[in-house]
């Protein structure tokens, strides 16, 4: 493995950790609505 890789493996990590982070903060507030806000 190369720096560059690793450095690449890195940031994707970082992006999925956020990536999760926002999702779950949307599935805490959609949970915490009595009814939903909008229905598409």
């Amino acid at each position: 493995m190369n720096v560059l890789s690793i450095i690449q493996f890195i940031i994707i990590t970082i992006l999925i950790i956020i990536l999760m982070y926002e999702i779950s903060k949307k599935i805490i507030i959609y949970k915490e609505c009595d009814e939903p806000i909008e229905k598409i």
